[in-house]
């Protein structure tokens, strides 16, 4: 398979493959995509590489806000070949709840999806998509527990921010003190429709990078998005040391 940025290329003996780009062709890959697979996620492989695919579909992540913030970045985590999701849902309702693994089944029947009893269970990297008070008061109540993975938390008020925390442990405090902050009025309160689906988007993109195992920054990293210029901007915050 070809295409104008790059090659897809099976090893005959291994039947795995590899993204001409990228330095990884010829590692050892040592969870062979099959041929569905290899179909399913052709683009991804030539933008990112055959490892990385890999390393997604091995792949762990705690996802966690109400059913209807986490449906989109569940459809996300899904498509992109995550292979295991745990779900836990802040306004918890057993029939929306399987409504959302269903929806997860339907999308792969190959994926690993279960309700999580813990906001905090697991050492799994997970993404926290934070649209009202109610999630923010029970995550913030966790959140000593939370520190102790690797964190992508979304806020969906105005202006919607992402903070991305590659390594386990505390973030600065003043990065804690801003994610944490009081919610708006409900009248202030809530990204629209559209830059809500796009912010979920960035965020499980940054994920992605977690799981696939690219190179990590140094520091913790908030994104924040001017809804009404569209713009949005990446400041670094360097990481504390805390006693």
């Amino acid at each position: 398979m070809c295409s104008a940025g790059g090659t897809l290329r099976r090893r005959s003996a291994r039947g795995v493959i590899g993204a001409a780009p990228l330095a990884e062709a010829d590692e050892l890959i040592h969870m062979p995509l099959s041929d569905r697979q290899i179909e399913r996620y052709s683009r991804q492989i030539l933008v990112a590489g055959g490892v990385a695919q890999e390393r997604l579909l091995a792949s762990r992540i705690a996802l966690i806000g109400t059913a209807g913030e986490v449906e989109p970045a569940l459809r996300y985590l899904v498509g992109a070949g995550v292979g295991r999701i745990g779900l836990h849902l802040v306004d918890e309702d057993s029939a929306v709840r399987d409504r959302l693994m269903a929806l997860a089944r339907a999308l792969d029947s190959n994926v690993a999806i279960q309700s999580e009893e813990s906001l905090a269970a697991g050492p799994d990297p997970r993404l926290i998509i934070i649209g009202n008070g109610e999630v923010l008061a029970a995550v913030k109540l966790r959140r000593a527990e939370l520190w102790k993975s690797a964190v992508v938390l979304v806020r969906l008020d105005v202006p919607a921010r992402i903070a991305v925390l590659p390594h386990a442990g505390p973030p600065p405090v003043a990065l804690e003190e801003h994610l944490f902050a009081p919610f708006p009025t409900v009248a202030a309160s809530g990204a629209s429709g559209d830059n809500a689906g796009f912010v979920t988007m960035v965020a499980v993109t940054e994920v992605l990078k977690l799981l696939m195992q690219a190179p990590l920054p140094a520091e913790s990293i908030m994104i924040e998005f001017d809804g009404y210029q569209t713009q949005s901007r990446r400041l670094a915050q360097a990481q504390e040391r805390r006693a």
